[in-house]
């Protein structure tokens, strides 16, 4: 039983001259055909191994890891490389030592004969990433759901524990998870359905609030925590769907009003404002904060388009001044930014130098917009930023990391049907390198999840709450928002 363990553990490191070495090879132009894409990417020290296979037929294959002229690590087998994390954590180690790059040299022997592609680089960034990503994962469509869930994903390696499973409460809906500058002790999420309410999470304690109020348009539903930890933004909205008679556009989810308001936690109460950010004239939506929490961003349309004209749906990002000690906001908003397509999901860098936002056609719900793009505007000088992050299909919903310098988000460039998370790196003039899957620890050609990675936002830390006690709170007393 011991020597079976073995051989398992040996035929998974990264060693050097195992099995048949690629010799008298015929170099080729091109790069080699692997899933995921890692060719070019920018990395963190701390990320989990990035794993790939060939995808075409080939009879062997083999991989060479540099750092400068120097071969550190290799293996071959039969096109699909799984890395032992020790060996992988050593070789981004000593990449970083070494001006950060690790050169990625792929055999592949074809008809008996062996091919060398064009190598390629990981350029390793030593800047930590955050070790936690929380998402949720549903079925891509929108005629119904069933089972669904939020998780945590430890980036540093592969597991994946649930934060809270809809299996505990009825199969209810469950979205809009938030935190609290990462804190994993200070988050908050919607439940739907019967076990309804939103939970509000600190230091261990669970409230189910009913938010609800004679004073808000409906319960809360876009949240974002004010750097404080005093208050969190949350826009109220009252959603529709509409089915397109076409191909190319099945849906369309929009709103047919929503304000924003301020929820304060310690008091437990609702400020609504009737000024700028709760007006009848337009429509309000997505709060995020500066760094500071002196302003608040948020997108905004004007109330006039309807869901008989889609196209004229177009949200700008606004910005409003807000006095913390008065809770109060300004009584003039600016915009931040606009285009002839429309701007939402603002997020602001924690240094407050760059707001990251997902620009599409028309509306307010990007994920079914195929020409949604992300894109980076400089606050300082209100010119936008070149990226390498976007595809030919959809990009949504993206996060920061607590220093600024990794962006995660979702998209559909896989295959147009299931986002999946991807990380990119943002360098001092907010410039983003070409995204990374986030790694696997088994290839989805052999186990494919058939599933949507939504709202990935990062963590510091891992959430220690357990799934039991959020859905018992999720079946206990409401607290009513004043």
């Amino acid at each position: 039983m011991k020597l079976k363990y073995l051989i398992y553990g040996l035929a998974m490191l990264l060693c050097a001259g195992c099995g048949e070495q690629p010799s008298g090879y015929e170099e080729v132009v091109g790069l080699p055909a692997i899933s995921p894409d890692y060719t070019g990417v920018t990395i963190p020290v701390n990320i989990a191994p990035l794993n790939f296979y060939l995808t075409d037929s080939c009879e062997k294959a083999a991989v060479r890891f540099f750092v400068g002229e120097v071969e550190k690590y290799g293996c071959e087998g039969d096109g699909e490389f799984i890395f032992s994390e020790k060996k992988w954590k050593a070789l981004l180690s000593e990449a970083v030592k070494a001006e950060g790059c690790v050169r990625v040299e792929v055999f592949g022997k074809y008809a008996g004969k062996w091919k060398k592609f064009a190598p390629f680089c990981w350029q390793v960034k030593n800047v930590p990433i955050d070790d936690y990503v929380a998402y949720r994962l549903i079925e891509p469509g929108y005629e119904r759901w069933s089972g669904m869930g939020l998780y945590q994903r430890n980036l540093t390696n592969f597991e994946e524990k649930a934060i809270m499973e809809n299996r505990l409460t009825r199969n209810n809906c469950m979205n809009c998870h938030t935190f609290d500058r990462g804190n994993p002790e200070r988050f908050v999420f919607h439940m739907r359905g019967e076990a309804g309410g939103t939970l509000l999470i600190t230091e261990g304690v669970v409230k189910r609030l009913n938010t609800r109020t004679p004073h808000t348009l409906t319960t809360f539903t876009y949240p974002a925590w004010h750097p404080s930890g005093k208050y969190i933004a949350f826009s109220t909205n009252i959603t529709h769907q509409f089915f397109h008679g076409q191909k190319e556009k099945q849906i369309e989810v929009y709103d047919r009003d929503s304000d924003i308001v301020l929820y304060d936690v310690e008091k437990n109460e609702v400020v609504t404002d009737t000024g700028v950010i709760g007006t009848k004239r337009y429509f309000e939506t997505y709060p995020a904060w500066s760094p500071d929490g002196k302003s608040l961003y948020f997108s905004r349309a004007d109330s006039a388009a309807t869901y008989t004209d889609f196209k004229a749906l177009k949200y700008h990002i606004c910005r409003v001044d807000f006095d913390e000690q008065r809770r109060q906001f300004g009584i003039k908003a600016d915009t931040v930014f606009s285009t002839d397509g429309s701007c939402v999901f603002p997020r602001v860098s924690p240094d407050g130098n760059f707001l990251l936002f997902t620009e599409s056609d028309y509306g307010c719900f990007p994920i079914w917009h195929k020409e949604a793009d992300l894109c980076m505007l400089d606050l300082r000088t209100g010119k936008l930023v070149p990226s390498e992050a976007n595809s030919e299909e959809t990009e949504s919903f993206h996060s920061w990391s607590s220093d600024g310098r990794w962006v995660v988000f979702s998209s559909r460039r896989e295959d147009g049907v299931f986002t999946r998370l991807y990380f990119s790196y943002v360098d001092e003039n907010g410039s983003m390198a070409k995204p990374f899957l986030l790694p696997q620890s088994a290839f989805e050609k052999d186990q494919p999840l058939l599933k949507s990675y939504n709202v990935p936002v990062f963590v510091e830390d891992e959430i220690k709450i357990s799934p039991y006690d959020l859905a018992t709170s999720a079946e206990g007393e409401y607290i009513q928002v004043d």
